[in-house]
């Protein structure tokens, strides 16, 4: 990675600035994405359906578009030659055979239900949201669009306002409740598309939770456009609390929100892996619906020095174990289930770094 960022600085001597910026940053993503499919080719036996559903969504960002694909394949040998571009296509490889193990370990078991995490989230909500997220970055539906007229990233936040918005932030965090969440993605994946079954009429816990006009902040946010974006797909007609409709305008006024606190994470000094982990949660979600002001290059760069080049995600700030359950160990969200691999790498986190990268290299 350090060779590509150091011939990046050299030719901004001899290049454009856009020119040399883009050789760069685009190799350095290359390389990130290539230590991330490795790692999760070394663990493919052991990832969770966190882990899982994120190396899905980075195999199909390239999957879904094999004309965007192409043109990143060759606009990385134009940039950063032959060799990249293969280690390219032997990334997308990797993902893919990692998808195909957890499949064959936990796709083939009948019983869909009975406590075991894996089993239970990959049917009924990893399965279901693969072809919402194949839909959403397929060729003919994706189209990056910015959130702010200008195309730029609007004003700069500076590490002081970063701090008292952090501070702020914790006092009016309300905590996700991930075992409800989960709960109502599965009614409403479990609707047929087109339908208008009852599975799509959200019971009053579900509509507490995704449907109050209150806005939320952080994972509930997160998580909400989510829950949006998947009834979206599945022609669930909602509406929120005070009656405006589950639409394209909503999700578009929410990622803007989403922006907002993405940029002040993004501004603290030395962030911790819980809130980076949120921020590229952040960039994922909003990415996957089309707005590219999340993927900037030094966003990246960020997640470049986080990301351990010997193992090849980002490291938690937690004790070595295997998993730990019902421990709060993100900012407003109280996980169910996470695998923490070689020692100190989260499943989680790592299965949102592949998507990031993806993404960037798709923009």
């Amino acid at each position: 990675m350090r060779l590509w960022l150091t011939l990046g600085l050299l030719l901004a001597t001899v290049l454009p600035a856009t020119a040399s910026s883009d050789f760069g940053a685009t190799c350095s993503a290359v390389d990130s994405l290539a230590r991330l499919a490795e790692f999760f080719a070394r663990n493919s036996l052991k990832i969770d359906a966190d882990g899982y559903f994120g190396a899905a969504i980075a195999f199909l960002t390239f999957d879904s578009a094999p004309t965007s694909s192409s043109a990143t394949e060759r606009r990385v040998a134009d940039l950063c030659g032959d060799a990249q571009a293969a280690e390219l296509r032997r990334a997308v490889d990797q993902l893919r055979q990692v998808l195909v193990d957890f499949r064959a370990r936990v796709g083939g078991k009948k019983s869909r239900s009975g406590g075991d995490y894996d089993v239970e989230t990959y049917w009924g909500i990893c399965r279901p949201m693969e072809a919402v997220m194949r839909r959403l970055l397929s060729q003919r539906r994706f189209r990056w669009r910015w959130l702010e007229d200008s195309g730029h990233h609007g004003a700069a936040v500076d590490a002081k306002q970063a701090q008292a918005w952090l501070k702020s932030l914790k006092s009016r965090l309300v905590e996700y409740n991930e075992p409800r969440g989960d709960a109502c993605f599965r009614r409403m994946l479990a609707s047929r598309k087109w339908s208008r079954s009852a599975s799509c009429s959200a019971s009053s816990a579900c509509r507490r939770m995704f449907l109050s006009a209150e806005p939320n902040k952080g994972y509930a946010l997160t998580h909400q456009l989510i829950y949006w974006a998947a009834s979206i797909d599945r022609n669930c007609h909602l509406k929120l609390s005070d009656g405006r409709p589950v639409d394209r305008a909503l999700l578009s006024g929410a990622c803007g929100r989403v922006l907002s606190e993405h940029r002040h994470i993004l501004a603290l000094n030395s962030p911790s892996s819980t809130l980076i982990d949120l921020a590229l949660e952040q960039a994922v979600i909003c990415g996957s619906l089309g707005y590219r002001d999340f993927f900037t290059d030094s966003t990246l760069l960020l997640l470049r020095r986080l990301q351990d080049e010997r193992l090849g995600c980002i490291p938690e700030e937690i004790a070595a174990s295997v998993t730990w359950k019902n421990a709060t160990v993100l900012p407003g969200r109280r996980l169910m289930h996470n695998t923490v691999l070689n020692g100190l790498c989260s499943s989680h986190s790592s299965g949102l770094a592949a998507v990031f990268v993806a993404l960037y290299l798709r923009s």
